[in-house]
């Protein structure tokens, strides 16, 4: 087979992972597919800027149409990031008549519909298992190993910034401005981390698993999304008493009618193997109604990881050149299924109130809820430290619709036995007695 010739786009992290992966492999076996790989040329923004890895000067260049438009290069690897930016050069390579491999989850989530339909009609292939859990492979395992399942439901870790961040919180009783710090200063977290602990990365990313895993079009517009950022230590503190732990989920299911899509901070039984996933690394659970449940892990970001999956891709891209298969799987007939508003939910949660110490408190509280049929599971009440005349009430529901229990929270917050409330969270599964 003759050589399949990369021109890849960017290389921060990502791409200096691959350039690594790449030598490396093909210093330890001059064999198929590593002997005909072959990185060709390198667009990068400033060719002066010094790398994180040697990089022969002439594979450089500013130009990247030159490289979009040589007859000389069959595949494009696109890892510079940016949605639009992205979004365009993927475009490009594409009506050039180029395969493509991306880590782009940005441009996978918001265009990938459209960019899937004009790699078919150009007899080209796209390749994105990179775009969600860096090195775990579930974008191969929900189109080609899973395929004869019908998926249930997703629940994952997908952040491992906003996971990092609420695991110092749990394990080191850090507030959420501190761990952000600590998170910032080792590399985890960017300098404007609004993508990560808002939430926003981890919805694109459950949109591109969602649209695979239930055969239909989904767009980040269609993802419920709350952040970390208003998760205090004393919910964390909390949750360790009830016997949970909070992480950031991103949450896929399908009901009879429609799919539920939301990503926020949840709470989740100590014991469950979600609540295990710890630090930057990521966690996705799987149930198929014939296979069962299934867990995924391992790291989600970070350059080799990245990297193992962007060289992972360009060798199916090969096997499949060289075999004459389509390798990468058809466009299929998408099914048309509504998404369910977040307002249908039905679901525990966890409320936070700061009150009077005074009597009638509860029952005040118990008859706004019972009014709009939500039923009180536990009730956990504490004085407020270095307070005079305050007190802390923690009420657990049972299950309940989103749409009340936020009219519920709005209620109260016009009641004059409560002070404030605090903080609200959602509960997933149920702690074992």
């Amino acid at each position: 087979m003759n050589s399949v010739n990369i021109g890849m786009i960017g290389l921060g992290n990502v791409g200096s992972g691959v350039w690594r992966v790449l030598e490396k492999k093909k210093e330890e076996a001059n064999s198929f597919p590593w002997n005909v790989l072959e990185i060709k040329k390198i667009g990068v923004r400033d060719v002066r800027k010094e790398r994180q890895v040697k990089v022969p000067a002439s594979l450089l260049t500013q130009d990247i149409d030159s490289i979009i438009n040589s007859p000389h290069i069959d595949v494009i690897v696109e890892v510079a990031g940016g949605r639009d930016e992205g979004f365009k050069i993927i475009s490009r390579a594409i009506n050039a008549g180029k395969h493509v491999v991306t880590a782009n989850k940005d441009v996978i989530a918001s265009y990938g519909l459209e960019l899937f339909r004009l790699a078919r009609s150009k007899g080209v292939k796209i390749y994105f298992e990179a775009s969600v859990g860096a090195g775990i492979p579930i974008i191969r395992v929900l189109r080609e190993d899973l395929v004869a399942n019908s998926i249930q439901e997703i629940r994952a870790i997908l952040n491992g910034t906003s996971n990092y961040i609420l695991t110092r919180m749990s394990e080191n009783g850090e507030d959420f401005g501190t761990a952000l710090g600590m998170a910032q200063r080792l590399g985890y977290a960017e300098p404007n981390p609004d993508n990560d602990v808002k939430g926003v990365d981890a919805a694109y990313k459950i949109t591109i698993l969602s649209s695979i895993a239930f055969n239909t079009s989904v767009s980040p517009d269609d993802i419920y999304v709350e952040g970390i950022d208003t998760v205090s230590i004393r919910d964390i503190e909390y949750a360790h008493e009830l016997g949970y732990e909070i992480k950031s989920l991103a949450i896929a299911r399908k009901h009879n009618d429609g799919l539920e899509l939301r990503v926020h901070p949840t709470m989740i039984p100590r014991t469950s193997m979600l609540a295990a996933v710890r630090g930057v690394y990521n966690g996705i659970y799987i149930v198929g109604d014939a296979v069962g449940p299934m867990m995924f892990y391992g790291r989600g970001a970070g350059s080799l990881p990245t990297a193992s999956a962007v060289v992972s891709d360009l060798c199916d891209l090969v096997r499949s050149l060289r075999d004459g298969s389509g390798g990468q799987l058809e466009v299929p007939a998408l099914d048309n299924i509504p998404i369910r508003p977040i307002e249908k939910l039905e679901t525990r949660y966890y409320i936070r109130l700061n009150v009077p110490d005074r009597p009638g408190v509860l029952a005040g509280i118990a008859m706004v809820f019972g009014n709009l049929g939500i039923s009180i599971a536990s009730v956990v009440q504490k004085e407020v430290p270095d307070t005079k005349g305050q007190a802390e009430l923690v009420i657990i529901t049972h299950t309940a619709q989103e749409g009340p229990f936020r009219q519920a929270i709005s209620q109260m917050d016009r009641l004059d036995v409560v002070n404030k409330v605090e903080s609200t969270l959602r509960i997933e599964g149920v702690v074992e007695e």
